[in-house]
């Protein structure tokens, strides 16, 4: 249900509200969820670098918002 609930609004916002290419929202996704299987799908699905390149743009943001809701929710459960 997490997946769906990060995947979808992604999907959503790439392909109709910014007309982005299919490839790139691809890589875009995989990226958000850290799954390096979804990029490898995608790539093979798309003949481009475009996955890879959504993919590089977005992993080490979405890296470091993991890691600091991580932090915070094991704060806010020890208070």
């Amino acid at each position: 249900m997490v997946l769906v609930a990060l995947v979808l609004p992604i999907m959503i916002l790439g392909l109709f509200v910014y007309k982005m290419p299919y490839d790139e929202v691809a890589g875009i996704v995989a990226g958000a969820c850290g799954n390096p299987a979804i990029l490898a799908y995608s790539n093979k699905l798309a003949p481009t670098d475009r996955p890879d390149l959504g993919y590089a743009m977005i992993f080490p943001g979405m890296t470091i918002v993991k890691s600091c809701s991580w932090t915070l929710s094991r704060h806010c459960s020890e208070s």
